[in-house]
């Protein structure tokens, strides 16, 4: 049995607006000793990152309004997120998409649907 992480030094905010997603994700990096923060959208994201300051953003590419793209550009422009990892996600497997994520300051692509076996490895590779 592995010994659960400190939560406050694991804190990961999660930014999507498909609620299903949100709750599938919640529910795996709890399990393993994160503390998950959710946001519905793009705005809801950047402050409750500006305000939290988690220790890793995942990031849907396709929000409305604010897209996941604009999010990490923001992210990486304030002083107290432009050092946080922030890991894209996407239904697209398009190399463009994983290309344009990177361009604009995202530390890694994860492909939907996610690999709830994966998804813990691909976290604490960042932390």
């Amino acid at each position: 049995m592995s010994i659960p992480r400190l939560l406050e030094n694991n804190k990961i905010l999660y930014i999507d607006h498909d609620p299903d997603n949100s709750s599938l994700i919640k529910r795996v990096l709890e399990a393993d000793g994160y503390l998950v923060l959710l946001a519905p959208n793009g705005r809801e994201g950047l402050s409750q990152a500006f305000r939290e300051r988690p220790n890793l953003i995942l990031v849907d590419i396709h929000l409305q309004g604010l897209d996941g793209y604009e999010v990490a550009r923001r992210l990486r422009q304030m002083d107290h997120t432009r050092h946080i990892p922030i890991l894209a996600v996407s239904t697209s497997g398009n190399p463009e998409d994983k290309d344009l994520s990177v361009e604009v300051g995202c530390d890694d692509y994860i492909v939907k649907p996610i690999d709830v076996d994966l998804i813990s490895k691909q976290i604490a590779a960042y932390l």
